[in-house]
């Protein structure tokens, strides 16, 4: 019992060729066909005429059996089969040699010597001079009024079929697996040359990032806050839930945070879901300049921790921020008085710290000024200045009181 598989390994129009595979389930099996059995020749779909010579002369000399010519252009040669040996009896008529092709850019496919492009021939003769050299040979002219230099494209094969006269090797213009999925054993380690992804009609690709490609293109934002409310985790496939774990993302999730990272297998009937992990990248950068900037559209960010170590020499508040932003800001100790009032020191609008309970220094240094009168406009209510004579508090009135000082 056998059954037939007809493979048509060629798109062309020209030929309709569809060699046959035997399966022979008894024996053994025999699938695709020889590279030897592949169509070839010109494409003449494609000729065309490149260039055109009128009325040109050649020469010849021979006998009743073979003519030997000298050409106007050695490229005649190739046509040299298609011409019958000149003799008297048929000096008068005028041969055609017809569209002629050759062989001109070639290739090798899987070791097998493949063309590219056809050149061709095609012109006329008709003998205007003939002289007998005796013996039975003559030497004499032809003319030929149009001559045409042609060029084809290829109907040999450039990777449309399978064929089996090479070993290891299965090459196709097209593969479509429609059940389960594909699988390839024998994956090597060597350098790749690019990662391998698939477009939604499931074609295998490059990953392209070409902006000659892309529309709509906006910068991320926000992406410190998605980076946050993503969580990372181990885990173990149903498979293989005793190999080593994994870790990665759940679809699901990311889904809800960052949905242009998500994507849904359409060709499966599960329409399971999977993580364009590479695109990661682009989140993280962004989220990486929004921390070094600190220019974050993170309307706020809490560090559980107990304690805050820098190791520049001082932390900045209001970075990029204005005056306005800058009022009421400071430090702030939850439950700092008791467990419904927190400890505040914060700045008001001019700048000055303002606390909601008391400081107690370890010592008090007040600063040296002698104000020139009690209405001296330096300070506000409530500054205290000293000088090796007096000390100066400025009262509610604007102005300022003095007190001497006194040895003791």
């Amino acid at each position: 019992m056998e059954f037939r598989t007809k493979l048509d390994y060629s798109s062309n129009r020209q030929i309709k060729q569809r060699p046959e595979t035997f399966t022979i389930l008894s024996g053994g099996t025999v699938f695709g066909v020889p590279f030897s059995a592949l169509t070839t020749g010109p494409d003449l779909l494609t000729s065309a005429i490149t260039a055109t010579q009128i009325a040109v002369i050649s020469t010849f000399s021979g006998n009743s059996s073979v003519t030997n010519y000298t050409w106007f252009d050695n490229g005649m040669q190739i046509a040299i089969s298609t011409l019958s040996a000149l003799t008297p009896s048929n000096s008068g008529i005028t041969q055609n040699t017809g569209q002629i092709y050759v062989p001109f850019t070639t290739t090798q496919i899987d070791g097998n010597l493949v063309t590219l492009v056809y050149t061709g021939i095609n012109f006329d003769i008709t003998a205007t001079n003939m002289i007998s050299l005796g013996g039975g040979a003559y030497s004499g002219t032809v003319l030929t009024e149009t001559l045409e230099f042609l060029s084809a494209g290829t109907l040999d094969f450039t990777g449309r079929t399978i064929w089996v006269d090479v070993s290891g090797i299965t090459r196709t213009q097209k593969l479509i697996v429609t059940t389960t999925g594909a699988t390839f054993s024998n994956i090597g380690s060597a350098p790749s040359a690019g990662a391998l992804h698939y477009t939604s009609d499931g074609t295998l690709t490059t990953n392209t990032s070409d902006r000659r490609l892309k529309t709509n293109i906006e910068p991320i934002k926000n992406a410190l806050a998605k980076i946050l409310s993503l969580n990372g985790v181990t885990y173990n496939w149903y498979d293989t839930p005793n190999d080593k774990k994994r870790i990665g993302f759940i679809a699901q999730d990311v889904n809800e945070v960052v949905p242009e990272l998500v994507f849904t297998n359409q060709n499966s009937a599960d329409k399971f879901m999977g993580i364009h992990y590479d695109n990661v990248t682009s989140l993280l950068v962004e989220a990486i300049k929004e921390l070094v900037s600190g220019d974050t559209l993170s309307a706020h960010t809490e560090l559980i921790t107990q304690s805050i170590i820098a190791e520049d020499n001082n932390i900045e508040l209001n970075y990029n921020g204005t005056h306005e932003t800058a009022n009421n800001g400071g430090i702030k100790v939850s439950h700092g008085i008791d467990n419904s009032i927190d400890s505040e020191f914060k700045i008001d609008s001019n700048g000055n710290w303002v606390s909601n309970n008391a400081i107690k220094p370890k010592e008090l240094i007040i600063p040296k000024y002698t104000p020139k009168s009690s209405d001296d406009e330096y300070g506000n209510t409530g500054s205290i200045v000293r000088d090796n004579e007096f000390l100066y508090v400025k009262n509610e009135l604007n102005k300022w009181m003095r007190i001497k000082l006194e040895a003791f």
